[in-house]
């Protein structure tokens, strides 16, 4: 069973799962991937780095996920309002990560800037998840 999957699907069902971030961006609008066409405003659950803290009798995992927001919307209110979700959505809340013991969902860091075409918002989100092998 890859945990790094099983994490994803967490992240995406907690995020599926928050009316404030799907009132913005629709379920559609949370991806891993980014289809030609998707229409603005996004999530893509992104790159995750993982580090083990394996000890003599369990097999423990650190897992960093990175959410990136997309969002057209004339300043930053809109990226910030779908970064605020993503949050509430994660930062501390329960994880059911199939086949592993949630430990905890911890944020991280959080940045917008302008994009490269002068257009489009782009927020980068961080958030370390700590699982434990059943």
């Amino acid at each position: 069973m890859s945990y790094s999957f099983e994490v994803q699907k967490a992240v995406y069902t907690a995020l599926a799962a928050n009316t404030d971030l799907t009132d913005i961006v629709t379920t559609s609008g949370i991806v891993d991937d980014v289809c030609q066409g998707l229409a603005m405003p996004y999530v893509v659950i992104g790159e995750d780095v993982t580090t083990e803290w394996s000890t003599s009798h369990e097999n423990g995992f650190i897992v960093m996920v990175t959410l990136h927001s997309w969002s057209e919307y004339k300043g930053r209110k809109q990226i910030k309002d779908i970064q605020s979700a993503c949050y509430d959505a994660l930062n501390r809340q329960t994880l059911t990560v199939t086949g592993y013991r949630f430990i905890d969902c911890q944020f991280i860091s959080e940045q917008s800037f302008l994009d490269e075409d002068g257009q489009s918002r782009h927020g980068v989100q961080q958030f370390e998840i700590l699982i434990d092998q059943l």
